[in-house]
């Protein structure tokens, strides 16, 4: 403890002040930081909100595609379909002769 006679409490006075100061910032800091990242959690749950409903959309676009494409393929697979092909190529060949 004779170094401490020597010394004297400035020093160490100084280091609390030091420490207690630069603790502030970094608790300040640290409550920042978890604004910041909480803000990011709330904008990705948004996102994958929206990404949900997209999905959604784009199952539903899909399904409606394969009817169409099942109503198109039972529309030129049928006997009328086949049974009208000349007649609509003998209205294309007109048509283009006008």
């Amino acid at each position: 403890m004779k170094w401490l006679e020597k010394l004297g409490t400035i020093p160490f006075e100084q280091a609390f002040f030091w420490a207690a100061t630069h603790l502030d910032e970094a608790s300040q800091l640290v409550t920042y930081r978890e604004k910041q990242l909480a803000d990011c959690q709330n904008s990705l749950n948004e996102y994958q909100t929206q990404l949900a409903g997209v999905l959604g959309q784009l199952q539903h676009a899909q399904q409606e595609t394969q009817t169409l494409r099942s109503a198109l393929d039972s529309l030129l697979n049928s006997r009328s379909w086949r049974i009208t092909q000349p007649l609509r190529r003998f209205s294309q060949l007109i048509d283009r002769t006008r």
